[in-house]
């Protein structure tokens, strides 16, 4: 496996191609003391980009084009929709914004996130959803004000391979994840395939890596150079 090496972070002010800008009140101080699912959820929110990853591997004469890994960048957003749940985050993902190329905005991944305590587990359950009216929350899609208020009824299952449900087990510097059996259409190559997330989520930021694999177990997906993301905290 080739992996990445990582040269700093950068810190950024981006916008999602609106005029409005990207409002965050992350508060992303943790303690050990907090119950696990209000410390996992207080980690993911706020904003996580791999442009540090990025330009490092753009420096790397050893990886081929395709083992290089483009621009990501995740923001999560703490709403209030207390008839959805007592923890809901809104994600959004966007690809390629750097140098002059415009920020890819993910569609299949704007999606509404739960959280449940697991019964007879130290684990913690994190459940996706998507916006029934997608299209017209996509201009205040970071905005938490103007998100929050929603209920059951304004949600639905999504598609592809963002749409697997994460459980996640603390660690004494953060949490690990990993999907639970999910089957889906794969948006990127058009094939049905059983998907394997795995993560790692600390305060500094979060490691990424995921396989879509067909019946024979074979990987017809994957990150780039079979290397995962390395996302920093920017905000």
């Amino acid at each position: 496996m080739k992996k990445s090496v990582l040269n700093g972070l950068f810190v950024l002010t981006l916008t999602l191609g609106c005029k409005q800008p990207i409002k965050l009140e992350p508060n992303n101080e943790t303690s050990l003391e907090e119950a696990p699912i209000e410390r996992l959820v207080t980690m993911f929110t706020g904003e996580f980009d791999n442009i540090a990853q990025m330009r490092a591997d753009q420096q790397l004469d050893s990886l081929t084009k395709e083992e290089k890994h483009g621009r990501l960048n995740r923001i999560f957003v703490r709403v209030d929709a207390p008839k959805v749940g007592k923890y809901v985050l809104v994600g959004t993902t966007r690809y390629n914004g750097y140098d002059d190329k415009p920020w890819y905005f993910d569609k299949t991944e704007f999606l509404v996130w739960t959280f449940t305590e697991d019964e007879g587990s130290n684990t913690i359950t994190m459940s996706p959803q998507k916006f029934k009216d997608l299209e017209a929350r996509i201009p205040y899609a970071t905005d938490p004000e103007k998100l929050s208020g929603f209920g059951p009824e304004d949600l639905e299952t999504g598609t592809s391979g963002a749409i697997c449900q994460i459980v996640w087990t603390p660690t004494e510097n953060g949490f690990t994840g990993k999907n639970k059996p999910c089957k889906v259409l794969s948006t990127t190559t058009g094939k049905l395939l059983n998907f394997d997330w795995s993560y790692e989520l600390h305060e500094k930021g979060m490691y990424a890596d995921v396989r879509g694999l067909d019946d024979e177990g074979n990987v017809v997906y994957s990150t780039p150079g079979n290397a995962p993301y390395q996302l920093d905290r920017i905000n």
